[in-house]
């Protein structure tokens, strides 16, 4: 088992699914604040660039073990003629993201997608499981 040297920051009471459930917080908050306002567009090459090098750097912070990253091509707008429209800066709608986070046998499985009928990127847990 991997030593947590900021263990002792967090309350006595606080387990490892607590904490695991946390770090999955922690890891779609900082992806989505990071990511939304990045430029990007409609090339393929582009898109795929960024997805593979978004979700592996993601993938180097505490705990993580999975980090998948999409950019929903469909939801970008084409690319328009003028220098200042070949691009659009990513946003909420434009993102799917799914975090695996290990810590101390617990494992959690937590997802950011738009979701249409509340018109807002949720953030949520989709899975917890432990040992």
């Amino acid at each position: 088992m991997e030593a947590d040297e900021a263990e002792k920051f967090f309350p006595k009471n606080f387990s490892p699914r607590d904490r695991a459930i946390f770090e999955a917080g922690i890891a779609l908050g900082a992806i989505y604040h990071q990511l939304v306002g990045f430029p990007a567009s409609k090339d393929e090459r582009l898109i795929k660039l960024l997805e593979e090098a978004f979700s592996r750097a993601f993938q180097l912070q505490p705990f993580r073990s999975k980090v998948e990253i999409e950019i929903l091509r469909e939801k970008l707008k084409g690319g328009q003629v003028s220098p200042y429209q070949r691009y659009e800066d990513l946003k909420g709608e434009h993102l799917k993201v799914r975090v695996e986070v290990s810590y101390r046998g617990v494992k959690v499985k937590a997802c950011l997608r738009y979701v249409e009928e509340l018109g807002y990127p949720l953030m949520y847990v989709e899975e917890v499981s432990e040992g």
